[in-house]
């Protein structure tokens, strides 16, 4: 266990002193619970930005899709001049867009 210190004021002293409370242990548990109420707040937080974000890119292409569609097109722009010094399976990529 860590120490946490925290400085009050002398008149919250006397009124401390004045109820039996065991009062680190007081202390860490709001602390604990403070922390928990934070973190699902900030769950949360994400949660909503999350689904604002898929909401906003409803219509426009996934990624997934993007990646694709650039990686064919590059795969199929090559000429003839580019297909020299590349093997024969990697030839046909060019040979099958000039057919189409």
């Amino acid at each position: 266990m860590t120490i946490f210190s925290v400085r009050i004021n002398e008149e919250t002293k006397k009124l401390m002193e004045k109820v039996k409370i065991n009062w680190s242990g007081f202390v860490r548990n709001a602390i604990r619970k403070r922390a928990m109420e934070e973190e699902r707040r900030n769950l949360a937080k994400a949660v909503l930005i999350t689904e604002c974000i898929r909401k906003k890119s409803a219509g426009e292409a996934k990624a997934k899709e993007i990646i694709r569609k650039f990686r064919n097109s590059r795969m199929y722009t090559a000429d003839k001049k580019h297909t020299r010094g590349l093997k024969p399976e990697h030839q046909r990529y060019v040979k099958n867009i000039e057919e189409i």
